[in-house]
């Protein structure tokens, strides 16, 4: 069973995040009735480390063999990747924070 790791509120919706192997999955709910938005978010995934919402979406930071990746919730079940893999380092495998600050993201690597 999967540990819960984040929580999340986006647009009056409840976001748990939480590491589900192979994959990752994010559970959404409105009310009492939940719903996955599992993303497909590549090769080398490992982990969800952390989130935050900024401008009203929700961005999850993740753990990648191949770089660390920020990746923005879009809706439904769809993802966008916002970053290049570990900022241009390949050996950036995690990403330990974010934060809005002064109206910016910024993640701590």
């Amino acid at each position: 069973m999967p540990r819960l790791r984040i929580i999340a509120i986006v647009s009056a919706l409840l976001f748990a995040v939480g590491l589900l192997l192979p994959g990752l999955a994010v559970p959404q709910t409105e009310g009492e009735n939940w719903s996955l938005v599992s993303g497909d978010f590549g090769e080398g995934t490992k982990a969800i480390y952390s989130s935050v919402v900024y401008n009203s979406q929700l961005y999850v930071d993740i753990g990648n063999v191949n770089g660390c990746e920020v990746w923005r919730f879009d809706g439904g079940t769809s993802w966008s990747k916002v970053n290049e893999s570990g900022f241009g380092d390949p050996l950036q495998a995690v990403s330990w924070s974010m934060v809005v600050y002064d109206s910016k993201l910024y993640v701590g690597t």
